[in-house]
C-alpha cells in the first residue's frame, strides 16, 4: 500500500495512526474537536493507589520506542452496569464474522409450486408462457396503477413473522420513492392487488403487478440490505434482470461452461416484446444486474464484461443506479408528470439526464451543468475502485492495502505488454480466504479469489487460500493478461507479485524495451521494540514508571483526529463536522492499559454495505484476535471492553463518502484490574465473584522466575469457542492475548496446570455476565 503511517499514542497507552496515499509526510499536531485550545501531552506521576488513566503522546512512524504506561491523577470514570449488560449482547462475535453466500445461490428453486426464474423471480404460468412465446411482460398491464393524486400507488402489507425486518423494507421502499414518483402505502384493504412482504426462504418476488389479491415479496435471512430490498422491489415494479436484455451480447459474455447445465436457463436473453428497455443504454451498474460469478460451478466468472474495466461493477447492491431510476421514471410516466407540474414543455436534459421532481435535471455521473450539457468524465466513475487500472509498465503489483489486510472489494488489473512480449507474474506472497463447497456443491474459491486470465480474456484460473507458492511464476499466452481480484472478507493480506514482460516465443519482430525504473514502496514501519519489564516493589499492586517520548512535526492532509476532553477521548474521521471523509482513508488507534473501557458510537454514518459486505468501515480488534466490523449508519450505542487493550481502524474505498464518525472512549475504574508481584516460591489465589463482569490480573515474577498456573476452577457460561464469557491466560506478556499463544477457558470443569509463563509474567483476563459466577485461580512462582 503506497501510504505513510503516523502514530499517536495515549497511555494507558493509546496509539493512533493514519495513512494517506502519496509521499511520506510529517505528523500534524492534535487539534481540539470539542474543546478550545490544543491539548498538549503530559506525563504526571501518581500515587500508588491511583487507577491509570489515558494520556496522549505522539510517536514517530519509523521509531522503535514501545508506548509506555503513563499514569496520571484523574477523576475515576465508572462504567455503569447497563453498559456491561449491553456488551453481553452486542460484543460476542468470534474472530471472523460469518460470510454470507449470495442470495441467488441459496434461494429456493420452487415457491408455492411455481418455479423460481433467474434465481429470484417467481413467475405465474401465464408469464412462463409469455417467455416461451416471447411476448407479454413489456405491456402496461404489469404496471401498478395511479392513485387518487395521479401518481402510481403500490399498496402493501407486512406478514406477522417476527423475523421480518420491517425497517429494512421501509428503507428500500423509501429509496424507490426518493428517486421515482411511485408511492408505497401500507393498507388494510387486502381485497385488491398489493405487495405482501414475508420472511420466506430467501429473497424473491413476483415480476410486475399480478391480477390477484396480494403477491409475496420475500425478504428472508440475509436479504435486508438496501440494495437487495431495492432489487426485489424492482422485480415487483416490473423490472427484469439487466443481463436478460435483448442487446446484452453487445456488453457481456455468458460463460456457459462455468454454469451448471440445469441452471443455464437463468442466463437466457429475451426479445423486446418481453422486455422494454425504454431506449436506455445497457447499465453495468444496475442494481438489477447479476454479479460476475452467479451460479458458478467452479469459482470462475460466469458473466464477463466486454469492457474488462467494468468487470468489478456488475452485481452492485448499494441501491438504484442512475439508469435504473431513469427507466422507472419513464416506465411509470413520472418525467411527463414532473414536466407538466413544472410548466416545462419537453425534457431539456442531455447526455443521459432526465427531468426530476424538483423541476431540474437529474444528471448522471460524468456530466454537469443545468441541463447536463457538460461531459466531465465517465458514467461509471462513481463505481470504479482505485485499484482498477490499466498496467503497461513492469513493476510490483499488489492487492489493495497490502501488506495490511485487503478490504472487501472488486478490482481489475488489465495488463498490456509491448508488442511481441507477454506478461509474467512472479509471486512473492499470496494468502487469501479459504475454499468453500458453495459452487453447486463443489469446493471453490467462493468468497475471495484472484482470477488470472492469461489466454482467455473472459475467464481464467482462480486462486485463493495459499494456492500460489512463493516464487511461483505465471506467464501469459498473449500480449494481454487480466487479473480479477474479488473479495468479501477482510481477513488476509492478499498478494504481491513482480510483473515483467518477456519476449514471446516465435515472434518475428520483437521490440526490446528498457525496463522502467519502479518506484520503491515506502518502508514498512517496524513494530516498536518491547521495553523492559517494570521494576517490582514490595507493594503487590504496582504501576510502571513514567517515560518521555519524542514528538513529531506537522504534516499536511486530512487525517483522523484524537483528542481529550474531561477524561474522555474522542476519535473522529477525517473532516468530521466540516465535510465528508475523503476516499482511500486509512487511520487507526491502539489502546494498551490495565483498566476496563467503554466505547460509544456518538455519531456514525459510513457508506452502506455493498453485496452485504462493508466497504467503508471501522474495525475493532480485541483480545484473542476477535474482530467486529461497523459500517452504514448506527444509532448511539455503547460497547465495553474488559481491558484497555484493543485496536480500531478506519478504512474507506474510493466510491461513496459520508459524514463519518465520532467515537468516545473512556477508561473505567475497577477493583479487579491489578498487578501482583509475589516473591519467589510464593503461592497465591485470584478469586473473582459473580458480581464482577470484567477483570484483569497481571502477575509479575521476580527476575529469573516464572509464573505457573496450577489450577483454574471456572464457573463461566459455556458457549461455542467461548464467545460469550471467558477466562484468558497469556504467559508471554501479550496484553492483546493473541489466539495462537493464549488459552481460553469457559464452562464449569476444573482445569489443572494449563500454563506456565515464558517471560516471567502471567496475564489473566475475565469477561462475565449474569449467567457466570466467576472463577478461582491458584498460581505458584517457580
Amino acid at each position: 500500500m503506497n501510504s505513510s503511517m503516523r502514530w499517536l499514542s495515549f497511555a494507558v497507552c493509546f496509539v493512533a495512526f493514519a495513512a494517506s496515499k502519496g509521499e511520506e509526510t510529517p505528523e500534524p499536531p492534535i487539534q481540539p474537536f470539542r474543546a478550545e485550545g490544543t491539548l498538549e501531552p503530559q506525563i504526571v506521576n501518581i500515587r500508588d493507589d491511583q487507577t491509570p488513566k489515558p494520556q496522549i503522546i505522539q510517536f514517530r512512524a519509523e521509531g522503535t520506542l514501545e508506548p509506555q504506561i503513563v499514569n496520571i491523577i484523574d477523576e475515576e470514570v465508572e462504567i455503569e452496569e447497563d453498559d456491561w449488560n449491553e456488551m453481553e449482547d452486542e460484543d460476542e462475535d468470534d474472530e471472523m464474522e460469518p460470510l454470507a453466500q449470495d442470495f441467488m445461490d441459496t434461494n429456493p428453486e420452487v415457491v408455492d409450486g411455481e418455479l423460481v426464474f433467474e434465481g429470484d423471480i417467481v413467475l405465474t404460468d401465464k408469464q412462463w408462457r409469455s417467455i416461451k412465446e416471447r411476448k407479454g411482460l413489456a405491456s402496461s398491464s404489469s404496471r401498478w396503477p395511479e392513485g387518487s393524486d395521479g401518481y402510481p400507488l403500490v399498496p402493501y402489507i407486512f406478514d406477522n413473522n417476527a423475523n421480518l425486518d420491517k425497517p429494512a423494507i421501509v428503507a428500500g421502499m423509501d429509496h424507490w420513492m426518493e428517486h421515482t414518483c411511485i408511492k408505497f402505502e401500507e393498507t388494510q384493504n387486502t381485497n385488491q392487488p398489493h405487495l405482501k412482504y414475508i420472511y420466506g426462504g430467501g429473497c424473491y418476488s413476483y415480476m410486475g403487478k399480478q391480477n390477484r389479491n396480494g403477491q409475496d415479496v420475500s425478504i428472508g435471512n440475509g436479504c435486508n440490505s438496501l440494495g437487495v430490498v431495492a432489487h426485489e422491489v424492482g422485480h415487483a415494479m416490473g423490472f427484469a434482470h439487466e443481463q436478460s436484455r435483448p442487446n446484452r451480447d453487445d456488453y457481456v459474455v455468458i460463460n456457459l461452461e462455468n454454469i451448471d447445465s440445469d441452471r443455464q436457463f437463468n442466463f437466457d436473453k429475451y426479445s423486446t416484446t418481453f422486455i422494454n428497455d425504454q431506449n436506455i443504454e445497457y447499465d453495468y451498474s444496475s442494481v438489477m444486474h447479476y454479479g460476475p460469478t452467479g451460479f458458478t460451478i467452479n469459482g470462475k466468472t460466469t458473466i464477463s464484461t466486454k469492457d474488462p474495466l467494468a468487470q468489478p461493477i456488475i452485481g452492485q447492491r448499494s441501491g438504484l443506479s442512475h439508469r435504473d431510476k431513469q427507466v422507472a421514471n419513464i416506465m411509470y410516466g413520472c418525467i411527463g408528470k414532473w414536466l407538466a407540474k413544472c410548466g416545462v414543455g419537453s425534457d431539456p436534459c442531455q447526455n443521459g439526464g432526465y427531468y426530476g421532481a424538483n423541476c431540474a435535471c437529474v444528471c448522471p455521473a460524468g456530466t454537469s451543468g443545468t441541463n447536463c450539457e457538460t461531459v466531465t468524465g465517465g458514467y461509471y466513475d462513481d463505481f470504479q475502485n482505485s485499484c482498477t487500472e490499466v498496467i503497461e509498465q513492469e513493476g510490483t503489483i499488489t492487492s489493495p492495502n497490502y501488506p495490511n489486510n485487503y478490504p472487501a472489494a472488486k478490482c481489475v488489473k488489465w495488463i498490456k505488454a509491448p508488442s511481441c512480449h507477454v506478461p509474467k507474474l512472479t509471486f512473492s506472497d499470496f494468502e487469501m480466504y479459504r475454499k468453500n463447497a458453495y459452487c453447486s456443491g463443489n469446493s471453490c474459491c467462493y468468497f475471495d479469489a484472484l482470477e488470472i486470465r492469461k489466454d482467455n480474456m473472459n475467464y481464467g484460473d482462480v486462486y485463493c487460500d495459499k494456492d500460489i507458492s512463493v516464487g511461483q511464476a505465471i506467464t501469459g499466452a498473449n500480449q494481454e493478461m487480466i487479473l480479477f481480484f474479488r473479495t468479501i472478507s477482510t481477513y488476509h493480506k492478499g498478494f504481491s507479485a513482480e510483473l515483467t514482460f518477456v519476449p514471446k516465443e516465435g515472434c518475428s519482430n520483437p521490440v526490446t524495451t528498457a525496463k522502467p525504473a519502479t518506484t520503491s514502496k515506502p518502508a514498512t514501519t517496524s513494530k516498536p521494540a518491547t521495553t523492559s519489564k517494570p521494576a517490582t516493589t514490595s507493594n503487590p499492586e504496582t504501576t510502571s514508571t513514567p517515560t518521555t517520548v519524542e514528538t513529531t512535526t506537522e504534516a499536511s492532509g486530512p487525517s483522523c483526529l484524537l483528542e481529550n476532553k474531561d477524561g474522555t477521548y474522542y476519535w473522529s474521521s477525517p473532516n468530521f463536522g466540516s465535510g465528508d471523509y475523503p476516499s482511500n482513508s486509512f487511520c487507526g488507534l491502539s489502546a494498551t492499559g490495565q483498566s476496563p473501557a467503554s466505547i460509544t458510537l456518538e455519531s456514525f454514518k459510513l457508506q452502506r454495505k455493498v453485496s452485504r459486505q462493508c466497504v467503508d468501515y471501522v474495525k475493532l480488534t480485541r483480545e484473542f484476535s476477535r474482530v467486529r466490523t461497523f459500517c452504514g449508519s448506527k444509532s448511539v450505542r455503547t460497547f465495553t471492553s474488559t481491558s484497555f487493550n484493543f485496536q480500531m481502524e478506519f478504512i474507506s474505498d474510493d466510491s461513496i463518502n459520508k459524514a463519518g464518525f465520532n467515537i468516545a472512549i473512556k477508561a473505567g475504574a475497577s477493583d479487579c484490574h491489578k498487578t501482583l508481584s509475589p516473591a519467589a516460591g510464593e503461592t497465591g489465589t485470584i478469586s473473582i465473584s459473580s458480581k464482577q463482569r470484567a477483570c484483569e490480573y497481571r502477575i509479575l515474577a521476580p527476575d529469573g522466575h516464572q509464573v505457573r498456573v496450577d489450577e483454574v476452577e471456572p464457573k463461566v457460561r459455556k458457549s461455542s469457542n467461548c464467545v460469550k464469557d471467558w477466562i484468558l491466560l497469556n504467559g508471554k506478556s501479550e496484553s492483546m492475548y493473541p489466539k495462537d499463544t493464549s488459552e481460553i477457558i469457559c464452562g464449569w470443569a476444573k482445569v489443572t496446570s494449563p500454563m506456565t509463563s515464558t517471560t516471567g509474567e502471567m496475564y489473566v483476563g475475565y469477561k462475565g455476565s449474569r449467567r457466570s459466577r466467576g472463577f478461582q485461580l491458584t498460581y505458584t512462582i517457580v
